[in-house]
């Protein structure tokens, strides 16, 4: 392997919840990050649902993002008449400056790790303003190039076991908050029979 490639959205970069937060605080609803993240993952659980339907995710990024806010809302507790105005606020927000631009936990650390074993990474993202995810992984990036001169007294295996422990934190993260129980488990005991054929 010489290179890996991270989705921006979700596995990089999330929502801005205090963002969202101040913006419901402006209409009269409290919210917090933790709460906040326990919606996106029923927000992202919703989309699945919405693809498994019609056979794929319909619609855009752009024409998805108001169902995806208001079910991130909902979830949230915000009472669905109070809806729509905010859903119209963050739309604008997310337009004006993108509210996919904080840095997912582990995120830094991983780049620096996989730079600093010698591989190189990448970005793929289907969003609308790639140019400002562009800048806020390039960021990233830039982080991460800083810690490898700290790391260049590591061994080889120190790393290795650093990149696979950060890896793995990454995937559960990921998983845990894009598929359902019932999906997962369906991975699961694909992979186990996969195996076992090959075994």
């Amino acid at each position: 392997m010489t290179a890996v490639l991270f989705d921006a959205g979700g596995v990089l970069l999330r929502l801005d919840y205090a963002a969202i937060a101040r913006r419901a605080g402006e209409l009269g609803f409290a919210l917090d990050d933790e709460a906040l993240a326990r919606a996106e993952a029923h927000a992202r659980r919703a989309i699945d649902a919405r693809a498994a339907r019609h056979g794929a995710v319909p619609g855009t990024d752009a024409t998805r993002v108001p169902d995806y806010f208001d079910d991130l809302l909902a979830a949230a507790g915000v009472p669905e008449a109070a809806r729509p105005p905010l859903v119209g606020r963050l739309r604008a927000d997310n337009r004006e400056a993108g509210l996919w631009r904080v840095p997912c936990e582990g995120a830094h650390e991983t780049l620096a790790a996989l730079r600093g074993a010698g591989l190189r990474t990448g970005v793929v993202s289907n969003a609308d303003g790639r140019a400002r995810l562009a800048q806020e992984v390039a960021e990233l990036e830039a982080k991460a190039v800083a810690d490898i001169a700290g790391a260049e007294g590591r061994v080889g295996d120190e790393l290795r076991a650093e990149i696979a422990s950060l890896s793995a934190a990454a995937v559960d993260h990921v998983v845990s908050g894009s598929l359902d129980d019932a999906t997962h488990q369906e991975l699961i005991e694909s992979f186990i029979k996969t195996v076992g054929a090959s075994a």
